[in-house]
């Protein structure tokens, strides 16, 4: 085998052990992703009244939400249609809003 040949093998390897560094990474970085809109939805959907006043008072947050069910995958995709539906969906009669406690994730204070 000659050296120019050894160099092309390398240099095949360097770039297949990138490209699979970079799907790694981006994997990571989606689940992550839909771990945290996990946590906003488990939130949301507990604190329906608060995340509805909070959908109201912040212009765009349905519209962002729409454009996001559209452009992403499938399992982040569901837990923003679940999130659309607690901003959109009736509250029940228990439904009150909770008190905030700690540091909110959804406010700027």
């Amino acid at each position: 085998m000659t050296s120019c040949n050894i160099f092309r093998l390398y240099t095949i390897i360097i770039y297949y052990h990138f490209i699979i560094l970079f799907y790694y990474n981006m994997l990571h970085h989606i689940s992550t992703q839909v771990e945290n809109v996990k946590v906003i939805q488990e939130i949301a959907s507990s604190r329906c009244v608060n995340w509805q006043q909070y959908c109201l008072s912040t212009p765009g947050t349905i519209e962002l939400l729409l454009v996001l069910c559209v452009q992403t995958n499938q399992a982040l995709a569901d837990t923003l249609i679940s999130l659309l539906h607690s901003a959109i969906r009736s509250p029940t009669a228990s439904s009150k809003p909770m008190p905030a406690t700690g540091t909110s994730l959804l406010t700027d204070g």
